[in-house]
């Protein structure tokens, strides 16, 4: 077994959002195969429940310059811990990372959840071109990269000039979900709905594209919906929805908003169709893959989609053109009249964490093995 030392700059405990559930089942399921120590950001101060430590050290995004200041700690940590390679989370921590092979001559890796590059210039942010800058380097320093998709791993290995021995895939993966019995009707029990049809979306609520794809849905596709003349609700969750989309919510007489879903389980098996209205095609969408983990087919503008394995989906995803919100409404009406299908096994493989936990321990025991 070989030591690893993880470094994520955001708040993961408890698990909830998927950006949250990717770093600690990865983890999770890679410490069946290596010891696992987590640095983690200060700011997680909830009850942490794991099998491996962890270290509430670094400093949040928001403050990562702070983190020059505690580098020689982490490299003290990293040599008592005899650490065999690090694994920076996102590339925002790779530069620590970095100055922690300098230091202490141990290889790293990053864990890429997204091209942060194309991320932010989808989003406008007018400093794009220096976090390209910055994350071509750095991954041009790391000994290896994993990226969330094959579509993710070409762009980089192409626009950031890595070499393609040194990059490889870990999507973002599954547990067995659990099978609620008649769902459907559990769920409008416990929301008090009386509507034939339920249509679902969720999602970190405070996260532009989020924003974006929830406006979607309030302006142009409930309003095709309702020409339809269907009997649905349209159910939104995730947490931090500002209170003036809580209000036009509200003023939608097929929409309501649930904040935070406990038991998601319960809320994808019991919807009819999850609805992915997201426009930005940067990493993957979690949401996708654990509705349709969940036997929820799920209808999906392109970009939304992007990075998803379609060919181990089959009918459970249906990818309609971006804007195209009346081909979007005209799929969900032709799925919700044709005999559903359940997911295929072969999904089920490919985003299971113990499949990817195995690929990634041996892609790591190769780095390790080369710099010993």
């Amino acid at each position: 077994m070989a030591r690893l030392l993880s470094l994520t700059s955001f708040k993961i405990f408890p698990p909830h959002m998927g950006g949250q559930k990717g770093v600690f089942y990865f983890y999770k399921y890679l410490s069946n195969y290596h010891d696992i120590h987590m640095v983690v950001s200060r700011d997680n101060t909830e009850a942490i429940e794991t099998t491996f430590p962890v270290y509430p050290l670094i400093y949040p995004n928001k403050e990562m310059i702070r983190n020059l200041f505690i580098i020689r700690r982490l490299a003290d940590l990293v040599r008592k811990l005899d650490i065999d390679c690090i694994i920076a989370e996102h590339s925002y921590t790779g530069w620590i990372a970095w100055l922690l092979k300098k230091m202490t001559g141990r290889p790293f890796a990053i864990h890429s959840h997204n091209l942060e590059t194309y991320r932010f210039k989808q989003m406008k942010r007018s400093w794009w071109p220096l976090y390209r800058s910055y994350e071509k380097w750095i991954h041009q320093k790391a000994d290896c990269s994993f990226f969330i998709s094959e579509i993710d791993k070409a762009i980089a290995v192409k626009e950031f000039k890595l070499e393609e021995r040194k990059c490889w895939v870990a999507p973002y993966g599954i547990e067995p979900p659990n099978q609620i019995v008649d769902a459907h009707n559990v769920l409008k029990q416990q929301l008090g709905l009386n509507s034939k049809y339920i249509f679902y979306f969720n999602g970190t609520l405070d996260y532009e594209p989020n924003i974006e794809a929830v406006q979607h849905l309030i302006d142009k596709v409930n309003p095709e919906l309702e020409k339809k003349q269907l009997d649905y609700t349209i159910i939104i969750s995730g947490k931090r929805l500002s209170g003036n989309l809580q209000n036009k919510i509200k003023s939608q007489k097929r929409m309501i908003y649930i904040d935070y879903a406990s038991d998601v389980e319960l809320v994808y098996q019991g919807s009819d169709l999850f609805l992915n209205t997201v426009t930005n095609d940067s990493g993957i969408k979690t949401k996708l893959v654990e509705a349709i983990a969940n036997n929820c087919t799920a209808i999906s503008t392109e970009s939304g989609s992007k990075g998803i394995k379609t060919e181990v989906c089959g009918s459970k995803l249906k990818i309609v053109r971006n804007e195209d919100w009346q081909c979007f409404v005209d799929k969900i009406v032709d799925s919700l009249n044709e005999p559903k299908a359940s997911t295929h096994q072969k999904f089920y493989s490919y985003y299971a964490w113990q499949t990817i936990a195995a690929e990634t321990a041996t892609k790591l025991e190769q780095v390790i093995g080369i710099k010993k």
